[in-house]
């Protein structure tokens, strides 16, 4: 069997009070409001040899300045690289991650009916590991040569923040928000324009920074509501890693 693992106790709520019996529905109606989650058959598990990145330029210089055009070949590569089994696990992940995903993919349906039944059919397993080295192509990730010591240092921009960036800043509250999806349309208007540029890592830090002021504690308060409400339905404390 197949089974639909939530990461936690307001997404486990959530889920059951969908009342969906089918695995595929159940994926469905999570996937449309960003929720993350694993699969896993019961069953021993492999993992395939995650494929290598596609190739793109080596490196930008620290003076060059990002255009539309650029913003252009990154949804070239983005689409194509979402033709990847390990990245098309990205759509299971939530939060800026899910959201670049399901805008690059045709029919999220059918991703999603060929994950879950592969992962079944092929004794394959989602796991909850660091992937985003293989996702560098849906974050649109750019490495910057700073012409220093024969130019081997490098460090990398990004036109869209990474799954770990997300989740340490304050726009991440366990599901996508109408906000959110402002926030994301307000960006995409500001590429097309010319105004949005590719930002490092802790010019994403200083953005997400400046997401909702509470979107933290609302988090927290929520989970701690439905971990207590859960335990009382099971009848036992579940420890952290429940």
């Amino acid at each position: 069997d197949l089974l639909v693992i939530l990461r936690t106790a307001a997404h486990a709520m959530y889920a059951c009070r969908l009342r969906l019996t089918s695995v595929l529905s159940l994926a469905r109606a999570l996937l449309e409001v960003g929720v993350p989650f694993l699969t896993s058959a019961n069953q021993n598990t492999t993992m395939d040899r995650p494929a290598q990145p596609i190739n793109h330029q080596s490196h930008y210089s620290e003076e060059y300045t990002f255009t539309p055009e650029d913003y252009d070949v990154y949804l070239s590569r983005r689409a194509q690289c979402i033709t990847r089994p390990e990245v098309q696990t990205a759509l299971f992940e939530g939060g800026i991650t899910w959201r670049l995903t399901i805008a690059a993919v045709p029919d999220v349906d059918t991703i999603v009916r060929a994950s879950l039944d592969s992962r079944l059919n092929r004794n394959h397993v989602l796991h909850d590991v660091e992937q985003e080295a293989n996702w560098d192509d849906l974050y649109g990730a750019l490495p910057i040569s700073t012409g220093k010591v024969n130019e081997t240092q490098k460090y990398k921009k990004w036109w869209w923040p990474s799954g770990t960036m997300w989740r340490r800043g304050k726009r991440d509250i366990g599901f996508w928000t109408a906000d959110d999806e402002e926030w994301y349309q307000r960006r995409v208007a500001e590429i097309c324009t010319g105004k949005g540029k590719p930002l490092t890592a802790s010019g994403w830090r200083d953005v997400l920074k400046r997401g909702p002021k509470n979107g933290p504690k609302i988090q927290t308060r929520n989970e701690s509501v439905q971990r207590e409400f859960l335990e009382s339905l099971l009848g036992f404390r579940m420890t952290a890693d429940q």
